[in-house]
């Protein structure tokens, strides 16, 4: 854990680290940010269902208090203490006013009740008889409400009505006026109930369930009364509407409800500052941050964790494969310390010629088992010559093993080069039951182990263990799990093809299960033939399929004589013979119409009957023409590729940053093969190459253009021109400026 807290800034792990730090904290704040929206919306849904339920509960008690007045006013119709007659009669008056102060006082927002008959001019009260006049100049003084209002409104109001005292300003008090009827539904007057404005605000601030809503009251347009007194408030009536829900007053943004009072003209309005939701939004957000923050944390541990997991096999990688390039000439360090000693320069160049010596030597040992898988190689003589002179020993008591691994490890080119180097780096590999050695064919992307077990007793369990502990090796490597597949293990080396045949057959079925159900028929009168009669040899024609493609003639040879030699095995009759040899024959004319081949083939002379020894003739030459075309197209694509090498180098050789791994991963192949093919195309190694053809660039640019010289260096892909000047002065013996005069060249 620490090496990836150390090395975190690093190009390979910041890509995971930061991927999965997007995969986890993406999520997690879109997720974060709908939570806060919700609580948010949630929040503000709460606050107006409180407000609306305020105001409905102070609706419903105004209304509930104006319901109580009107059933007062029935009372006082049917007492008959308070009848016109006893009103009037100064023998029962003082009773009659007792009555009325007893219902004034059991109502809880009046503070005066008065009573009117139709017949009277006059107001009665528990102070005694009074005119209107009297009432509004006397009594009540501030009001500013007329008397002929007043009387009009108490004679003819035939519903409840609401009167304030003063017109277009805040009132003081409120006249509810309740007509009373008798007994026979006639009316009789009007019942006056005045009502204390500050009754009605006290009982309006009962209800308010946030410190910042308010409760208003209004009569068609007029303030009558509420819980905040700000002048402000009284354009809520125009302002409001039954299609808004907001209201702006003063750049402050309230919500906003209204209800009518039933049976009145009186409107409840309630409005609360949006204000109020910042203390919760703020709760809301602190609790969502710090969440945020303990989960962030939670999770860059567990993205660190994940990532480190995911980089660990990287980083085993690149320190295998640091390793690899420590033993291969891999970067051009152009700006490493000049060998000025002598004695530095010639211990470099020895460690050059070793190199070059062991490249060359690569070189052959890979021809050489080519060779063999091919079975180019038969004589055992010449076999075991050739193995002594490359120091591989040669036993006739050895077993031999093919296996064949895809090298298709990754889809980075970067990475599944890495891979192919640190692999073969291991190889070959010796142990006291077997040595391994390898092939690389970078045209097909596989790896080919040639497997010596020293051994010829007891072949099928140590064959087992090699391929369990093969795979385990390649999966310890690689960390996939790409098979390897393994063919049959034969007793003499000079079969090795046969064992190689069969590894690409089995590797074949794997990518291609139906690979002979698809052949085309040529003869369709003899597919007829009851397969189950007939065992058509299904896994030689494979290995057979695959020496074609592989151009292997002599190996092609030897499946052919097996394969006929069934014949006499199953003693088959003539046209199970014909369908046998037919079958072989459409594989093989599958293979040629897959791959676009054109050989003309004489239908008739098939068609005859023909001796064993015609048939199998006919099909040899069938199937060596064909392995003649596969051998020449790798041939001319081999040397397409080395051509395309030798351009991309041409291409890219005065980058600075240019090398051989970049070079090994563009064409899909290890260093280590690259490195052997740039040594046979060019006879020198990369390095040696790459310094030439910047020498040449350089000479050439200080004879032919009036460039600076530090600029020319520059271009041809060294930064460190003082370096480069003692290293071109070494090689030539001038320096380049003197170089430039003696070989100039005037445009």
């Amino acid at each position: 854990m620490k090496h990836f807290l150390l090395n975190s800034l690093q190009k390979t792990q910041n890509k995971y680290f930061k991927s999965h730090i997007l995969v986890f904290s993406l999520p997690f704040v879109v997720l974060s940010i709908s939570l806060l929206l919700v609580m948010t919306s949630n929040a503000k849904k709460q606050i107006l269902t409180t407000d609306a339920n305020s105001l409905d509960l102070a609706t419903s008690q105004l209304r509930s208090e104006l319901t109580q007045l009107q059933e007062t006013a029935k009372e006082i119709a049917l007492n008959p203490n308070l009848s016109q007659f006893f009103l009037e009669n100064n023998d029962f008056s003082g009773q009659a006013k007792q009555e009325l102060r007893r219902y004034s006082i059991a109502n809880r927002i009046t503070s005066d009740i008065f009573l009117h008959y139709d017949q009277s001019s006059q107001l009665q009260s528990s102070y005694g008889t009074m005119t209107t006049e009297t009432f509004l100049r006397h009594k009540y003084p501030n009001a500013t409400i007329k008397s002929e209002t007043l009387n009009q409104a108490l004679n003819n109001m035939t519903v409840p009505t609401v009167l304030p005292d003063r017109e277009g300003m805040n009132p003081q008090f409120l006249y509810f006026l309740t007509p009373i009827n008798g007994s026979n539904a006639q009316r009789l007057g009007t019942v006056l109930f005045v009502i204390p404005v500050m009754n009605l605000t006290e009982q309006l601030e009962l209800n308010v369930a946030e410190s910042k809503q308010n409760i208003f009251l209004f009569q068609n347009g007029q303030l009558l009364t509420g819980t905040d007194s700000n002048a402000k408030f009284q354009v809520i009536y125009e302002k409001s509407s039954e299609h808004i829900s907001t209201l702006s007053l003063n750049n402050e943004e309230y919500f906003f409800h209204r209800q009518q009072v039933p049976d009145t003209d009186l409107v409840t309005y309630s409005l609360i500052n949006k204000n109020v939701l910042n203390p919760l939004i703020e709760r809301i957000v602190w609790t969502i941050l710090i969440s945020l923050l303990i989960f962030l944390v939670i999770g860059v541990i567990i993205v660190m964790m994940i990532s480190y997991k995911q980089y660990e096999p990287i980083a085993k990688l690149n320190s295998l494969y640091r390793k690899v390039v420590s033993t291969q000439e891999i970067q051009l360090h152009e700006n490493q310390p000049f060998l000025e000693n002598i004695g530095d320069y010639l211990v470099h160049q020895t460690e050059q010629l070793a190199y070059e010596k062991v490249v060359l030597q690569q070189v052959e040992i890979q021809k050489f088992w080519q060779l063999l898988l091919n079975g180019s190689l038969q004589d055992l003589t010449i076999i075991e010559t050739e193995m002594e002179k490359y120091g591989e020993h040669f036993s006739p008591g050895n077993s031999y093993m093919i296996g064949v691994l895809s090298t298709k490890f990754a889809s980075d080119p970067l990475k599944n080069m890495k891979i192919k180097s640190v692999l073969v780096d291991y190889l070959p590999i010796n142990d006291k039951h077997y040595r391994v050695n390898f092939v690389e064919m970078p045209f097909s992307e596989t790896i080919v182990f040639i497997v010596q077990i020293k051994s010829k007793n007891e072949t099928t369990e140590i064959s087992q263990t090699i391929r369990e502990t093969m795979q385990a090796f390649v999966q310890t490597i690689t960390a996939t799990n790409v098979p390897i597949y393994f063919g049959e293990v034969v007793s003499v080396i000079n079969q090795v093809d046969r064992s190689y045949m069969t590894a690409l057959s089995e590797k074949e079925k794997n990518y291609r299960p139906t690979l002979l159900l698809h052949a085309p028929t040529v003869f369709e009168q003899e597919k007829v033939v009851d397969p189950v009669k007939v065992n058509f040899q299904e896994n030689l024609i494979l290995k057979l399929l695959q020496a074609v493609r592989s151009g292997a003639t002599t190996t092609i040879e030897s499946l052919l004589k097996e394969l006929f030699e069934q014949i006499k095995i199953q003693k088959l009759t003539t046209p199970f013979k014909r369908a046998y040899l037919y079958n072989i024959f459409n594989q093989l004319l599958f293979v040629m119409n897959e791959e676009g081949i054109e050989i003309h083939l004489d239908n008739h002379f098939f068609r005859s009957v023909l001796t064993d020894r015609e048939s199998f003739d006919l099909i040899l030459q069938l199937s060596l023409k064909i392995a003649r075309y596969f051998e020449e197209s790798n041939e001319e694509q081999k040397e397409k590729v080395n051509d395309e090498i030798i351009h991309y180098i041409h291409q890219n050789y005065t980058r600075n940053n240019f090398s051989l791994d970049e070079l090994a991963a563009h064409f899909t192949c290890s260093l280590s093969y690259m490195s052997r093919t740039i040594k046979e195309q060019t006879g020198v190694t990369f390095s040696k190459y790459i310094q030439n053809l910047r020498l040449e660039a350089v000479k050439q640019a200080l004879i032919e253009t009036n460039k600076p010289i530090k600029e020319i260096i520059q271009n041809a892909g060294y930064y460190d021109v003082s370096n480069f000047t003692r290293k071109f002065k070494t090689m030539t013996g001038q320096t380049p400026g003197n170089f430039r005069k003696e070989n100039r060249v005037e445009y």
